[in-house]
């Protein structure tokens, strides 16, 4: 998503100042590549992003307005589309191919002011036998609420997700109804815990 921000940002500069033009009739702005590769840790892990260059001789120009901060409403427009089909995508694959050894799950409180009280983000992060973190599912809901939290996991099974050794959560309790909606539930032991896996 990064990425694609980025690349957007800079089309829409370059779009935008798309008539500027030198004495000789060249634009003043222009692409120029990609500069090298960095990686940038996010609150999701370390990612890759190669950010787009922008060949910008307009910066100098005495016409030039600096009123214009932040991401144009257009960029912003076709960003948002793309997110939105990115999260669909991610709400909808496909599960069965990965076999979690076992799962972590919490609830993260928003500090944003919505018009549900105690807004969260239930998330199940799974881990594989090899030791690698996966975000498995997320989903808006009530951290206490064994109903939210069976309404994911159910989402979970749907799309092949199998019953993991271990599930670990800070509410136990709450897991325990809705971990048996996994087949073969039995495999599965709940366990309460304070921290995420490391």
């Amino acid at each position: 998503m990064l990425a694609a921000a980025l690349e957007a940002e800079g089309d829409a500069y370059i779009a935008e100042l798309s008539d500027e033009r030198d004495e000789q009739g060249r634009r003043l702005v222009v692409r120029n590549g990609h500069h090298q590769p960095r990686r940038v840790t996010t609150s999701a892990g370390s990612v890759e992003v190669s950010a787009p260059r922008v060949n910008d001789k307009w910066t100098s120009c005495p016409r030039r307005s600096s009123t214009s901060a932040g991401l144009y409403p257009a960029t912003v427009t076709r960003l948002t589309a793309q997110w939105q089909d990115d999260h669909g995508a991610f709400q909808d694959r496909d599960l069965s191919r990965t076999d979690y050894v076992y799962v972590w799950v919490d609830g993260i409180h928003l500090r944003i002011r919505l018009d549900q009280a105690k807004a969260a983000v239930l998330v199940v992060l799974g881990v594989c036998a090899d030791g690698t973190k996966e975000l498995v599912a997320m989903a808006d809901g009530c951290c206490k609420s064994s109903e939210a939290w069976a309404g994911l996991l159910r989402d979970c099974t749907r799309r092949g997700m199998r019953a993991p050794v271990l599930a670990v959560g800070r509410r136990a309790r709450v897991l325990e109804g809705p971990a048996r909606g996994f087949p073969h539930y039995p495999r599965t032991a709940v366990l309460g815990s304070r921290k995420p896996p490391t």
